[in-house]
């Protein structure tokens, strides 16, 4: 392999440190798609929502992510979401179109956990529920 040149003009270095466990004001900033790649569930659809942190202090724009499964038994979480903005009721059945811009830019709330990675042993955040703003 060539060496590689690289330049650190703009470098930014990222805090990966991780928010204290709580409930934190939040807007959703972004979405993507994509396939489980590993695992017995290789394969299946989901998408990831971005949250941004919105309350001041040290964790005022710290950006957050939370997979929601788009087919199997971890729908639940993506129900539960889409329930909460209204996006959903059960009146609409076991099966919706479903667009995940139209969550962008919804303020809520997130519940925020911290948990160690196991292979690292590093802290990271999990959310663990979305509700509405107070």
């Amino acid at each position: 392999m060539a060496d590689l040149i690289v330049d650190f003009t703009e470098a930014v270095e990222f805090d990966n440190t991780p928010a204290p466990a709580g409930i934190y004001p939040a807007v959703i900033d972004a979405s993507e798609t994509g396939e489980i790649k590993y695992g017995k569930e290789k394969g299946t659809p989901y998408f990831k929502l971005n949250f941004i942190i919105t309350q001041e202090g040290d964790f005022e724009g710290k950006k957050l992510s939370n997979n929601y499964m788009l087919a199997g038994k971890g729908t639940g979480n993506l129900k539960r979401l889409l329930s909460t903005f209204g996006l959903y009721t059960d009146d609409q059945g076991t099966k919706i179109k479903f667009n995940p811009a139209s969550l962008h830019n919804l303020e809520c709330r997130i519940r925020v956990a911290v948990r160690n990675l196991p292979d690292s042993g590093d802290p990271v955040n999990d959310i663990k529920a979305v509700m509405l703003p107070e």
